[in-house]
């Protein structure tokens, strides 16, 4: 065991280098979609950053099972990126999905940006035009 200000250093080392080891990448869960015969779940998400993000975004059904989500608006390089400062959003349930469950969005920087954060997102529920509800993805805050 290292003590004194030996240890001490190695301390605030080992915290420097596991924090920094999380950052140019994130990860939030969307704790609820639903998609019904007329209703329908998208998930707006906003790049907080001044470069491109690579964005994933994943719906799992009740059993678990992966489900495609039908529309990618404002999306780049084939659904997978998301512009500098730019906003975009997903949507499932639109054209015949059907269930409930979750969903994880992931992102990651491209080339040599190193952001600590780099999204922030909300998902909306509409069922006919007189049925809504917003669903916070991680309390509101940037991930």
């Amino acid at each position: 065991m290292i003590t004194g200000w030996k240890g001490a250093l190695a301390s605030v080392a080992l915290l420097a280098c596991s924090t920094l080891s999380y950052a140019g990448n994130g990860k939030a869960v969307v704790p609820h979609w639903l998609a019904s015969t007329n209703g329908n779940t998208s998930v707006f998400i906003s790049n907080i950053t001044d470069n491109p993000l690579k964005v994933t975004i994943k719906f799992y059904d009740q059993n678990g099972n992966v489900k495609k989500a039908e529309r990618y608006e404002n999306f780049s390089n084939s659904g997978t990126e998301i512009q500098a400062n730019s906003s975009a959003y997903v949507n499932i349930g639109q054209s015949g999905v059907t269930g409930y469950g979750y969903a994880t969005i992931e992102w990651e920087n491209i080339g040599n940006a190193d952001d600590v954060f780099g999204l922030v997102a909300y998902a909306h529920f509409a069922k006919t035009t007189l049925y809504r509800s917003a669903i916070p993805i991680n309390d509101g805050n940037p991930f």
